[in-house]
Parts: structure tokens; sequence; C-alpha cells
């Protein structure tokens, strides 16, 4: 059936992620990281034209590939060399996006600090939990606000303030500002200055609009790769 087609080649595409380290030995460029909460992993978009696929899908009898949040922030920053991850502890395969990198619960703030100063890019996808935030915390501390672009996930509105609001706590050190409903990204020229990308759509095309945009505004302010990006 289409269902297991579709199964089966996400879980080919799975097999085939290869790790940070692997990656990076064969793309010298600078990395770029995403940080999110590992249950955000999946997170699935609405493709664009919907109603057009869901026409083909009809057609074909098949299920049309719905990409996710992190794959479409992948694809964007994947233009300009490799993204990696820290990867869920025990995960027997890794989702399709970023490359992930594997360390013990002793090691990972550590190694996020470290990523973090190394990178050309840190996309976050917004969420609430505490490690997500000490991650945003981090940015701040290491000065690498201005090379962040913020992801807001498609949610309702309650759920986007109170991921907006964990951002804020962590990442600006402030308190968060109201009307984020329809931001699907944001960058900050200080944390003082935030730059907000709003769409009422909130499908994959919308997405990778915005995160292109984003990816523009941050190349006006972005300290040059490979200085550590210090502020």
């Amino acid at each position: 059936s289409g269902t297991w087609a579709q199964r089966f080649t996400f879980r080919a595409r799975r097999l085939a992620e290869l790790s940070a380290e692997d990656l990076m030995s064969i793309d010298s460029r600078t990395p770029s990281l995403l940080l999110r909460s590992f249950k955000d992993d999946l997170t699935p978009l609405r493709p664009a034209f919907e109603l057009g696929r869901q026409y083909v899908r009809k057609a074909l009898e098949v299920v049309p590939e719905q990409l996710t949040l992190e794959e479409t922030v992948c694809d964007v920053l994947g233009d300009s060399g490799p993204v990696i991850a820290i990867g869920r502890p025990g995960e027997a395969l890794p989702p399709v996006g970023a490359a992930r990198q594997y360390v013990s619960n002793e090691n990972w703030r550590e190694t996020v600090s470290s990523q973090i100063m190394r990178v050309r890019w840190i996309a976050v996808i917004l969420g609430t939990t505490e490690g997500l935030v000490s991650e945003c915390a981090a940015i701040r501390e290491l000065g690498r606000t201005r090379d962040t672009l913020a992801v807001l996930p498609p949610l309702a509105a309650r759920d986007l303030l109170a991921r907006w609001a964990a951002f804020s706590r962590g990442a600006l050190g402030t308190t968060p500002v109201n009307g984020v409903e329809q931001v699907l990204v944001a960058t900050f020229a200080d944390v003082s200055r935030i730059v907000f990308i709003p769409c009422r759509e909130r499908d994959e095309d919308s997405y990778e609009l915005a995160i292109r945009r984003a990816l523009v505004l941050l190349l006006t302010t972005q300290s040059p790769a490979g200085t550590g990006g210090a502020e």
C-alpha cells in the first residue's frame, strides 16, 4: 500500500543519515547547530498546496510525503554547510535532518557549549524543557545571540506563547513579548531588537521562505565564520 511504501522510504532515509562526525569528515564547511527538545524531533508540517496533494494522493493511491519542521530547517541551513545536533540517547535510528552526535548525560552541556562557539548559525526550535532553556542560556552567555534564529513550531497560540516565554528566559534573559502567534521565525540584532518574520500560513513553503529570509538578516549582523562569533 501507499502507507507501507511511505514508511519504507522514510526508514531508508533514516538509515542513510550520517553521524555528525562522519558528515564533518567529508564536508569541511563550518557547520550549523540545531537545538530543540527531543520530543519535537518529528514535528510534521502541513504540505503546501494541500488540496492539490490530496488530489494526487487519490489519483495515485499513495500517501504524500510529509516533511518535518527539522527537515525544512536543515534543508535551508544545509545549503551553507553541515547541520549537526545532539542525538536522543538510546534511539535506534536518527530522524531525517541534522546529523546526530551522541554524548553522555554528563557531557552534553559541555558539548553543546563547545558546538555553540564553533558553528556558523544556530537554529532553535522553541520548546519548554529545562534542558533546551539551559542551552538557550548558553547562547546568550557565549555571545551568539546575533547568530541565532528562533523557529516557532506550528502550534496553537497558547503553546507558542509558553515556548516563546521559555526561549526569552534562556536566550534573551528578558520577559517575553506578546503577539508571536503568527510568527514563524525570529532573529536578533541584539536582545532588545528582535525581528519577527510572520506569516498566516504555517506550511512547508512558508517555513522555508521564512527561514531563508532569516538567514539573509543573519548575514547582515553575523560575525565572520570561524571566529567564534563573540559579540
